[in-house]
């Protein structure tokens, strides 16, 4: 898939892994009304270089100017709403690492980053108020530790998003991703999207500062996830702007409607390729795991009517909403003929694939990594079918068919399969940077 201008926030990508049963199905379905309830919660850090005598009280004062009637605490939680304070020690509250800072650090260069890493002096703020009162919380939380930071030469870490910040980037970022009184979303959460089993899971983080449930898409295909991740980007938005849940745990959002101007741009292009710039889906109760966040948790769903219907059921739905964004020429790149000029790229493509694999880089934690790989149809003939890679075994790799078969009796898009090296006719892989390779069939092929 082509690179996107559209913003989706933060996101990490771990290679997929094999193993694992199928994907949980969403419980109970999420409650029609407002989505905001309760409290919004939000809990910061400033990290320094060195223990700050002078810092926890600027904090405080810095609040107090902002909002003098909330009610603050040191040392220990508050009774209630309010703001508690809290200095640990380092080894308590110890900054991420350089390579860590490579997936959740924004705005580091190296010596900024080398320099977080090493800092010995750090303190924190929990805050706690009525959901209704969320983004009133969210924008003096946010003031009030830039200007720590600032003032004293540290750094910024969001515990509940789980991102550093310099303060550059933390002001651009988060004090700039506003429209008016409503926060821009993307700029406030982060996604995370990794390997559950052989397929992807993508979940957010952060979104109970907004007093809003965490959101969760369970068992994607390499191919959805990046439609997918906007899809969920534009239902946090609706949900912070206010849409509201419809019977049995529906959601539905324009892109067009939405106060971030990525999204709504991204409407616009998704109208422009045949889609109606709509997301629709089905929430419930999520199953919250390791690792999420302490919030609620909604699953959607995209009409799947059973496990084995799930990715053709997201493959349609993602279809309906942005047309032609979801990997256009998609029959072209499933053509079964092979011409000359074909199987001279084939075989420079399994040999470029045997290099890439032997180097440990075609399965390591960040790459995407598909083949084209050959299937008997009804008729006896060949179809190429795309198929998602995640694990090798000598000459045997196993993943599952990125693409919906077109006459191959008894698979269907998201099936797990093997296929032999010597076999395929391309292979498509993304590195962690970004970096393309492969892929040369589809020129070949489009010139049809």
């Amino acid at each position: 898939m082509t690179a996107r201008r559209w913003c989706l926030g933060a996101v990490v990508l771990a290679g997929l892994a094999c193993g694992g049963g199928p994907p949980p199905t969403a419980g109970t379905p999420a409650p029609a009304g407002p989505a905001r309830d309760g409290k919004a919660q939000q809990l910061l850090a400033v990290h320094l270089p060195g223990p700050d005598p002078e810092a926890l009280a600027l904090w405080r004062a810095e609040v107090l100017a902002t909002w003098p009637d909330l009610p603050q605490t040191v040392g220990e939680p508050t009774e209630g709403d309010g703001v508690a304070f809290f200095e640990p020690t380092i080894e308590e509250f110890a900054p991420i690492d350089v390579e860590q800072l490579g997936f959740f650090g924004h705005g580091f260069d190296d010596d900024g980053a080398r320099a977080f890493a090493a800092s010995r002096g750090v303190i924190l703020a929990a805050f706690q108020v009525p959901a209704q009162d969320a983004h009133r919380m969210l924008k003096v939380a946010d003031a009030s530790a830039l200007a720590v930071a600032e003032a004293r030469g540290g750094w910024l870490w969001d515990e509940d998003a789980r991102l550093a910040y310099t303060p550059a980037a933390f002001r651009e970022e988060r004090l700039g991703g506003w429209d008016g009184e409503t926060p821009i979303v993307s700029r406030q959460v982060a996604q995370h999207l990794y390997d559950d089993g052989g397929y992807l899971r993508l979940v957010t983080l952060g979104m109970g500062k907004l007093g809003l449930p965490d959101l969760v898409v369970e068992g994607l295909l390499p191919r959805h996830g990046e439609l997918v991740g906007y899809t969920v980007q534009a239902l946090g938005q609706g949900l912070a702007e206010g849409v509201e849940v419809g019977p049995d745990g529906s959601l539905e959002v324009a892109l067009a409607t939405l106060r971030s101007p990525d999204l709504r741009e991204l409407g616009q292009a998704a109208m422009a390729e045949g889609g109606d710039g709509v997301v629709r889906v089905r929430a419930g109760m999520g199953t919250v795991r390791d690792g999420d966040a302490d919030n609620r948790l909604w699953q959607l769903d995209f009409g799947e009517s059973d496990a084995r219907d799930r990715f053709s059921a997201t493959e349609r739905e993602l279809a309906r909403t942005f047309g032609g964004l979801l990997t256009p020429n998609e029959k072209l790149l499933a053509d079964p003929g092979q011409t000359a000029e074909l199987e001279r790229f084939a075989v420079e493509a399994r040999a470029e694939l045997v290099t890439l694999l032997d180097s440990g880089r075609g399965l390591a934690v960040g790459g995407r990594l598909s083949v084209k790989a050959p299937f008997e149809t009804s008729a006896g003939g060949v179809e190429w079918i795309w198929v998602a890679v995640f694990e090798r075994d000598g000459d045997v790799l196993r993943g599952r068919l990125s693409n919906e078969p077109f006459d191959v009796p008894g698979l269907v898009l998201g099936d797990p399969v093997t296929v032999r090296l010597s076999e395929i006719g391309d292979y498509h892989f993304v590195d962690a940077d970004g970096t393309v390779s492969g892929g040369r069939s589809e020129e070949v092929l489009r010139r049809r």
